[in-house]
């Protein structure tokens, strides 16, 4: 299943994708990382670091930037 990737503000790109508990843990080990209970996806920082961690951890999904 894809993992979606789009912007939350100016800082922070928010991540969805369907509940899996390897997918939490993944996300859960990029730092600075927040679940939005609101939105309900995943918030990170905008940075490269989070984004190539974000690349590395869901290797194996399609990523779509939205």
């Amino acid at each position: 299943m894809a993992v979606t990737i789009g912007k939350f503000n100016d800082n922070y790109i928010m991540g969805s994708f369907n509940y899996s508990y390897d997918n939490v843990l993944a996300i859960k080990k990029i730092e600075g990382s927040r679940w939005n209970e609101v939105k309900k996806a995943w918030i990170v920082p905008n940075t490269n670091k989070a984004i190539y961690a974000i690349s590395v951890a869901f290797c194996d999904e399609d990523i779509i930037f939205d």
